[in-house]
């Protein structure tokens, strides 16, 4: 039996809209790779989000399927995690889209040992274009404060690759309605005796929208994330954070080359086009 080496795991309710491109996008990179295992995680979808899964069903190895009730968005990333296999895991929404380069980043995990989390840039797009927006870049060490408006020492949740025991130990604290990702991360990644490699390539594309990017959702994430560096006594500025988000808006121009970022918006047309004709 082949060693499980990445659990992806999607956690979805009522994505019917979105969740096809999410599929497709695992069906094509993966192609046939018995070292991933993907786990969907749903909350009692009641639109075809289901029916939609189920078509992929002999089109992706590994594929499991779960349907139940929970409390939200992150007691479904926990209940995923408790049935992960994989040594590492990966979060891929049901909006966003697995690129190419994940291949090769699995041959570096593969290569790389006794690492605890690993993280790599995030693309955003925004659909119905899929062109790119928005590049996020994390960075293994603190920076000065200039460089901390580019760099960002707590990486993106979907350029987040965690062990799975690391994880088993540090679940999603669900009291934490809009930023229990964040509050995990910081959990994690300030432990100076866990091991941080850095992957200089995306391997997820990340759809804009969504509750964090509304009013309210942003307001909630950002009284919480207050709470969460204060307890960690983390001392990174929040407006240091947002001054930044902005800035990654202008980083599309600049990482063209180095990220291969025209043949990463041809791969999200192309897959757009493949559901399209489905």
């Amino acid at each position: 039996m082949t060693k499980i080496q990445i659990s992806i795991i999607t956690v979805c309710k009522n994505s019917e809209s979105t969740i096809r491109d999410t599929l497709n996008s695992v069906s094509k990179v993966l192609n046939g790779n018995h070292n991933v295992e993907y786990i969907i995680q749903d909350s009692l979808s009641i639109d075809s989000t289901l029916e939609i899964v189920k078509e992929y069903s002999k089109k992706i190895n590994n594929l499991r399927i779960f349907s139940e009730r929970d409390t939200g968005l992150y007691e479904g990333m926990n209940n995923a995690i408790s049935r992960c296999t994989g040594k590492y895991v990966l979060f891929l929404n049901s909006d966003d889209i697995l690129l190419n380069q994940f291949n090769s980043f699995l041959d570096f995990t593969i290569k790389n040992k006794n690492i605890d989390f690993y993280t790599a840039p995030v693309v955003f797009f925004r659909r119905p274009n899929y062109k790119i927006k928005r590049v996020f870049l994390s960075y293994p060490e603190r920076c000065n404060p200039i460089k901390n408006l580019i760099l960002s020492y707590v990486p993106a949740h979907p350029g987040f690759i965690c062990d799975l025991d690391l994880l088993m130990k540090t679940p999603f604290d669900t009291n934490y309605k809009g930023a229990a990702d964040y509050n995990q991360l910081l959990q994690i990644t300030l432990k100076s005796k866990n091991k941080r490699k850095n992957f200089n390539k995306p391997i997820i594309a990340m759809a804009m929208g969504g509750q964090s990017n509304t009013f309210r959702g942003f307001k909630i994430a950002m009284a919480e994330m207050k709470k969460i560096n204060k307890k960690f006594n983390f001392k990174e500025k929040l407006y240091l954070r947002y001054i930044r988000n902005v800035l990654q808006h202008i980083f599309p121009l600049f990482l063209n080359k180095k990220l291969d970022l025209v043949k990463i918006t041809k791969e999200l047309e192309d897959n757009s086009k493949i559901v399209s004709r489905k």
